[in-house]
């Protein structure tokens, strides 16, 4: 077993390469979409093109994420992708650019080194603030990360990596997140050494994880990419989506997704000099473009007497100049599902790992022919601290 094999753990590698193989592929009639969204000064755009996939998750990836698979592309489609996108962004003006594909921007088997400084000249004529690409800790091409640092100025580059969790037992265990130790903080010293700027993806609402231990992890987490060094980060709760090990466990009621007051929960965590440093995302649902899916996925909620205050707050705050402030509104907010939060989050659980193992062994059963990698789930030490 190699050392990155060593990092995965092969139950959930197995059965999350078996629910994602199920996944339709994105046609060549959907090549690109572009949405948009208010930030602070202006219009945030955000443009994602068709590439044949993430690398991770085509081998069996993050048990949350339902990243599209397509047919590899050629150089031809992205360029007109871009080129249309382009005539529309002179008219819309937005400030910021985030780039999106269905992994990594340094993935070469995704983006061609070529096409990435291309596509960052061609968006150069734009007057831009900043433009934002996504990547793994463990995909960051030094060389073509300089090169996309000179191909975009003067707009900044931000490098987003997907760091979900600082733990490595979450990462390993509830995650399936490969990710190598220390890799976190050599990426955001790389990206500073290039002149781009870093931030972090962390998320709230791994499986097999208790709510309140939820909370406690993205906190932790959250907290501690500042403390190493990211410019920024950016807090999304999990989405329930098509074709994840997490929509497969909901199905057999061993899955719910935290409401958005753990997020608010997380917030409130950090202290208020940081929150300026704090982006939110995907806590209301986008549109679901892909036309091979024929169901939604289920968002994060609260109940329908507050949801619509709650989420109209949350829409303000990538926009907030002011996000002490407006997390005080938020925290204004009374509702019964709020106090049923409270309780739920300190609720007696099974001990974590008697839990993680039992809900596993399910997914052997029911998923994987009821003895492969059952060993490998007595093997499982029990959740040390966090670490970096």
């Amino acid at each position: 077993m190699t050392a990155r094999e060593m990092r995965y753990n092969p139950v959930l590698r197995k059965a999350a390469r078996l629910i994602g193989s199920e996944r339709p592929p994105v046609p060549p009639s959907l090549p690109y979409t572009l949405g948009y969204e208010e930030t602070d000064g202006g219009l945030f755009a955000r443009f994602w093109f068709r590439t044949r996939g993430c690398t991770h998750s085509l081998g069996g990836g993050c048990t949350m994420c339902d990243y599209w698979i397509s047919t590899d592309t050629d150089a031809d489609e992205t360029r007109s992708s871009v080129e249309r996108v382009l005539a529309e962004l002179r008219e819309k003006q937005p400030i910021d650019l985030l780039i999106e594909t269905s992994g990594s921007y340094f993935d070469d088997q995704e983006v061609k080194p070529e096409q990435r400084t291309w596509m960052l000249e061609r968006f150069r004529e734009l007057s831009l603030r900043y433009v934002i690409v996504e990547t793994r800790t463990d995909l960051r091409a030094n060389d073509s990360l300089k090169a996309c640092v000179e191909a975009i100025h003067p707009a900044t580059l931000i490098v987003e990596f997907g760091v979900e969790s600082l733990d490595p037992w979450v990462l390993k265990h509830c995650i399936n997140k490969d990710t190598r130790p220390g890799s976190v903080q050599e990426a955001v010293d790389e990206v500073h050494r290039c002149a781009a700027l870093a931030t972090a993806n962390v998320l709230i609402g791994a499986p097999f994880l208790s709510l309140g231990e939820q909370i406690e992890d993205s906190a932790r987490s959250l907290a501690d990419v500042l403390e190493m060094g990211f410019d920024t980060a950016v807090l999304f709760p999990v989405n329930v989506k098509h074709y994840t090990l997490t929509g497969w466990l909901r199905d057999r009621e061993m899955y719910q997704a935290p409401p958005l007051w753990a997020l608010v929960d997380v917030l409130n965590s950090l202290d208020t000099s940081l929150l300026p440093r704090v982006v939110i995302s995907w806590h209301r649902p986008r549109p679901d473009y892909h036309p091979g899916y024929t169901t939604r996925y289920l968002r994060p909620e609260t109940c329908p007497n507050c949801y619509q205050p709650l989420t109209t707050l949350l829409d303000e705050w990538r926009k907030s100049i002011d996000r002490a402030a407006l997390l005080a509104q938020i925290n204004s907010i009374s509702c019964a599902c709020r106090d049923e939060h409270e309780v739920n989050k300190s609720v007696p659980n099974q001990p974590l790992l008697e839990r993680l193992r039992t809900q596993q062994r399910r997914i052997v059963d029911e998923l994987l022919g009821g003895s492969w990698g059952a060993d490998y789930l007595e093997s499982i030490p029990e959740r040390e601290s966090a670490g970096a």
